[in-house]
């Protein structure tokens, strides 16, 4: 006999209403495979409920499977505390997916904000500069305009003083004095008095610089 087992005692079911032929058709119904076998869902005891089943009689006692029974019931529980953690870390998992997409598209779309701002500044950095670099253009060509206006007239200016013969370009030589005047250097040009004037009916002494000159 077995050795793992001990016997207790024997627990009448009552008597069956199939023939021997039947119940050699429920065995042959009832073989299962033995990789079906479950300790706590599919086990020995489990096969006689149903064998009994089949023949119409009571159910084994509740205590002969008692053990597998309970030990069924915390691993269900055990296996539905698993898939509600699989499930919440599952939804955790799509959640920050969606998160980070939401993240991704709103920093890509404030990308792209910065950079049309940053094109737009650009662009009016760049209008800016060529409208100064115009204006610049214009004051320059406009000094210049008047600088060569102003030449032109002080040009015209020297021309007309020299057609005039009163170019102040022109110098008169210069003679040497001679010490043997009256009255030295100075008596070729006025008396050493101041107030001396030339006498009567003699003529003013010619002056050493011409008009205009230096």
């Amino acid at each position: 006999g077995a050795t793992q087992h001990r016997f207790r005692e024997a627990v009448p079911l009552g008597r069956t209403s199939l023939s021997r032929r039947e119940v050699a058709q429920v065995l042959r119904q009832l073989e299962w495979p033995g990789q079906e076998y479950d300790m706590l869902r599919r086990n020995c005891c489990h096969w006689c409920e149903e064998f009994c089943r089949h023949l119409g009689v009571k159910n084994p006692p509740p205590w002969v499977n008692t053990l597998a029974t309970e030990v069924a019931k915390i691993d269900d529980g055990v296996q539905e505390a698993v898939h509600n953690v699989t499930e919440v870390v599952d939804r955790a998992r799509r959640h920050t997916a969606q998160l980070n997409e939401k993240i991704h598209d709103i920093v890509e779309a404030e990308t792209e904000k910065l950079k049309g701002q940053a094109e737009e500044t650009w662009a009016s950095l760049v209008a800016k500069a060529e409208e100064f670099d115009q204006q610049l253009k214009l004051q320059v060509a406009h000094v210049a305009s008047d600088w060569q206006r102003q030449t032109q007239d002080i040009q015209r200016a020297f021309d007309d003083f020299s057609y005039n013969g009163l170019s102040p370009w022109k110098k008169i030589p210069n003679k040497p004095f001679s010490s043997e005047q009256p009255g030295g250097p100075c008596a070729a040009t006025h008396s050493g008095d101041p107030g001396a004037r030339p006498e009567d009916g003699a003529s003013a002494p010619p002056l050493a610089m011409r008009r205009g000159g230096i």
